[in-house]
């Protein structure tokens, strides 16, 4: 679980710091195994996270989400995020 704490952070970094991985202007979805939204004590599966200009744009069911035809997506099996 520590090793996937770490894991998680280290992109969220990447992502939000303005790495490559984050260009700023680009779009990211982030699929991970798991979502905690802070909405009861669970990490939920099936969600995705939508990422546009550095911030978070959308949570929710990848099939739910708008993303741009350009999007960085980024498989991010085991995570939660």
């Amino acid at each position: 679980m520590r090793q996937s704490l770490w894991s998680s952070l280290a992109l969220l970094a990447l992502v939000f710091g303005g790495g490559q991985a984050g260009a700023a202007s680009g779009d990211i979805l982030l699929l991970p195994a798991k979502v905690w939204t802070g909405q009861g004590d669970q990490a939920q599966t099936g969600l995705a996270v939508l990422v546009h200009a550095g911030a978070i744009a959308a949570v929710g069911p990848v099939d739910t989400l708008t993303v741009p035809a350009d999007a960085r997506r980024i498989e991010l099996p085991g995570a939660t995020l």
